[in-house]
Formats: C-alpha cells, structure tokens, sequence
C-alpha cells in the first residue's frame, strides 16, 4: 500500500508494508496513480524500518519469464513515472534501499539519506539481475566501473560511502525532515524553469531500458532464482551450478 498525504503543497508518497515496504504490481500502480495526481514537489518515504528493501523475494520461486518480464515493467512504467514527472521527486531514504527500492531511488532527483543506511542491488545473489532499470541509472550515477561493482558482486554499501560516490546527495539524522525542507526551498522557485531544467538533465534516449527487461525475464528460464532465492530465505549459501 501507498499511502499519499499534502503537506505546505508538497506531495508525500508513503510505502506502507513495514518493516521491509516490498514492493508488489500494486504498489507500483499506485505510486504512478499518485504521482499523475501530483502537482509540485514529491517526496517518497517508508515506513518501518526501511525505505524499501526490494520486492518480495518468495514471489520469484513460481515466477516464469512472461510474469517476470510483466513484473518487470510495472517497475520500469514506475520509475519513468517518477523521473519524466514535471517537478522535482526527492527520496528520503533510511534502513534499506536495496534492489527494487533502491532502483527506486535512482529515479528520483534527490537522494537524502540516513547514517547507517545500506544501499544496494544484490540481485545476483538470487541467480538473477535488476529489472527496475538498476543496471543503467547507476552506471549513470557511479560510472562503469563502480556500477560493475555493485552489480557484480550484489555488494551493499553504507550511506557514508554512497555519499562520498555520489549515489545519495546529503546525509540527515531526519532525512525525512530535510526532505520536506528542499521541497519547501524548490516551492520557492518558478516552477516552469524547475520543470524546464528537470527534464533537460534527466531526459533519456535508449533502448538498454527494454533490454534489461528482457534479461531479466530470461533469468527465469534456468534453475537459478529457486536455488537463489531458497538459500536466501533458509540463511545459507546457495549452490549455483
């Protein structure tokens, strides 16, 4: 469930699944619902102990590539909501942001986080990849090198790291106060050129967005995301062939 509120003209958007906000088909409808909704600053926020942990890793072992590459596109639609959305969307992050939450993020314009935050996208360590978009916004963010990195290995970093790559923008003990203080500061600003300057940094031209969701679906054909992500929910390591 997303939750939508209004706060001084400023849209926040709430991931209510505590304590990890996984994210279903559903929630991704309707932050889009709410974002067409929305006009002015956006905040997205979760509740609990996370940001947004990923989706639901159990949904993966009865997946097939055509539910994968359906799933796969919700996120897609999902964060081209978010980074072709006329104003300025900020993330406040803490806990996790971690897979599908941290593509998530990667959508936004902003990025504040919590100290002890870890970020994410372990994907590979279930035997598939990123389906959100992951694999081209954090090159983008990062450069290959760094992006390779994270991607390759799944590793997590923490949000002092992440700050010093330029992953997330600033650091706040309330991220989701500071948040809503940039919004307030952007309200001040003429929208028009806010709207202008958002869509010429962030516009894209490419079609490696199609191809990830495609990869992503063909992951499904082998055995590799049962193994994955059965060891992930029984704590072991899993045994890839």
């Amino acid at each position: 469930m997303v939750k939508k509120e209004e706060i001084e003209g400023i849209s926040v958007l709430t991931l209510e699944r505590p304590p990890l906000n996984p994210l279903t088909v559903e929630d991704l409808k309707q932050i889009r619902d709410h974002l067409a909704s929305s006009g002015g600053p956006v905040v997205i926020r979760g509740s609990g102990k996370a940001f947004c942990a990923g989706a639901d890793v159990k949904q993966f072992l009865q997946m097939t590539p055509e539910r994968a590459y359906e799933f796969a596109q919700a996120g897609h639609d999902t964060v081209r909501a978010i980074m072709e959305h006329p104003d300025p969307v900020i993330a406040s992050i803490h806990g996790y942001a971690l897979g599908g939450g941290l593509e998530l993020a990667l959508a936004c314009d902003l990025r504040i986080a919590a100290p002890g935050t870890l970020l994410g996208l372990p994907e590979v360590t279930l035997g598939i990849i990123p389906g959100f978009g992951g694999t081209q916004r954090l090159r983008e963010v990062l450069g290959e090198a760094r992006a390779l990195e994270m991607v390759l290995f799944g590793k997590r970093i923490g949000a002092e790291e992440a700050r010093q790559l330029g992953l997330v923008n600033e650091l706040s003990d309330d991220p989701f106060s500071r948040s809503l203080e940039l919004a307030r500061q952007l309200l001040q600003l003429p929208r028009s050129s806010l709207c202008r300057a958002k869509e010429l940094v962030r516009w894209r031209n490419s079609d490696m967005y199609e191809r990830e969701m495609e990869l992503f679906a063909s992951c499904f054909e082998g055995p590799e995301p049962r193994e994955g992500v059965n060891a992930f929910l029984e704590k072991r390591k899993p045994k890839f062939r």
